[in-house]
């Protein structure tokens, strides 16, 4: 299991807040009022303190923005890290203590963690992986040998039958493999799907590869290093790859996977005291960052491809955004392209606009990330989501707001 030092982590962090602060400043490296607005409440709380201890006349420059965030961030996670003797490291589970006090913090604090877990297997370990896949050939060539080619296994490979069953495979296996592996066995479990792990080596990088192929087209693709940290995830259509991931593992949120997870659904109440006493968002409830525009790209089959939303780029909500739309884009958007080819559009005047941001429920204070689109005909939805223990995103609701 990949474990992430407090020291690595806040150097992740301090390149997040620079680039979210440079960002916000735009042209130059100051940054007004009006540009503070358009950070997240840790960052706008932490530009506050800036123009308070400087005083009347104050300016918030981004590199005494990202001080102060740093500053304030180490505060919070002391509070939660409770080393021993020796190197120091920051959990997941810290993370989530931490995200239980302050969601933006937590957000922000989950990034700068998978940014150091990611960068383990090495600087070129991801561009050796994307560029082997995208020009490997999906399609069975061979019509003596049935099944998909990646299933069949790569040249060299050793294919791991890592169902709990086998408790004896599973002990040399690190933990964030086997933890996507149980999650797509789910399906396998459900028996619509076949999931099949092997490790292997790409120009001199030793991986797990997790590919998950279903009873249709939808397959899935994750590749990970060898201590277990991700590298790449992929959404692929019979033998054609899709893209990779704005974000690791958005193709968990296909509808088909987010189903697994057995959320409740509920109707949207229209009047603001009602919803709140019911536990819902107000129906005019705005977020921390308003997605008013971005393009979302399909092919000839309308399986959702690239997902550009600009506003969300280096935003700790940019994972929250891409799985909202991975999930309704086979709920309910998809149907709005049939027989189109330009990009589905966002926009007040155009297809919909997305408000994120986190949501304390009134009846029990249990905190959620919520997404809340607002569609312009019949389709809005509120879709609110928690973490499991071990961080994963998972939609625990789904409100329907027609």
């Amino acid at each position: 299991m990949v474990r992430v030092t407090v020291a690595d982590a806040t150097v992740a962090l301090q390149e997040l807040v620079t680039d979210a602060a440079k960002k916000a400043a735009g042209s130059n490296t100051l940054l007004s009022q009006a540009e503070q607005k358009t950070l997240d409440p840790f960052l706008g709380r932490a530009a506050d303190r800036v123009r308070a201890a400087g005083g009347k006349g104050a300016r918030v420059s981004v590199a005494s923005l990202t001080s102060q965030a740093v500053t304030d961030a180490a505060q919070a996670w002391s509070l939660q890290n409770k080393p021993g003797s020796g190197q120091k490291f920051l959990s997941q589970k810290e993370i989530q203590a931490v995200a239980a006090q302050d969601p933006a913090l937590g957000a922000l604090s989950k990034m700068a963690y998978l940014r150091v877990s990611q960068g383990t297997g090495g600087g070129d370990i991801k561009a050796a992986v994307t560029s082997f896949f995208d020009h490997y050939n999906f399609a069975n060539t061979d019509p003596d040998v049935g099944g998909h080619p990646l299933a069949q296994g790569l040249p060299g490979a050793t294919r791991i039958d890592a169902r709990p069953i086998f408790p004896q495979n599973r002990a040399s296996v690190p933990a964030g493999v086997l933890a996507s592996y149980d999650f797509y066995n789910r399906a396998m479990e459900n028996d619509w799907a076949t999931v099949i792990l092997q490790k292997a080596k790409i120009d001199g990088h030793d991986v797990f590869i997790n590919f998950m192929t279903t009873d249709g087209d939808a397959q899935y693709l994750e590749i990970f290093d060898k201590k277990g940290a991700p590298v790449a995830s992929a959404r692929l259509n019979a033998d054609t790859l899709l893209g990779w991931d704005e974000v690791f593992g958005r193709t968990r949120f296909q509808e088909a996977m987010v189903w697994l997870d057995e959320f409740a659904t509920q109707e949207g109440l229209s009047q603001p005291a009602d919803a709140i006493a019911a536990g819902q968002v107000s129906p005019d409830w705005t977020g921390d960052l308003s997605l008013s525009q971005g393009r979302l790209h399909y092919n000839e089959f309308y399986r959702l491809g690239r997902i550009d939303l600009p506003a969300a780029e280096g935003s700790p909500r940019h994972e929250l955004a891409l799985a909202s739309f991975e999930y309704l884009w086979d709920r309910s958007l998809r149907a709005r392209v049939q027989g189109g080819s330009e990009p589905f559009l966002l926009g007040s005047m155009r297809e919909g606009t997305m408000e994120l941001g986190a949501f304390t429920r009134p009846t029990d204070g249990k905190v959620f990330e919520v997404a809340k689109w607002k569609d312009i005909d019949d389709g809005s939805f509120t879709l609110y989501f928690d973490r499991t223990a071990e961080g994963r995103l998972k939609l625990a609701i789904e409100q329907f707001d027609n």
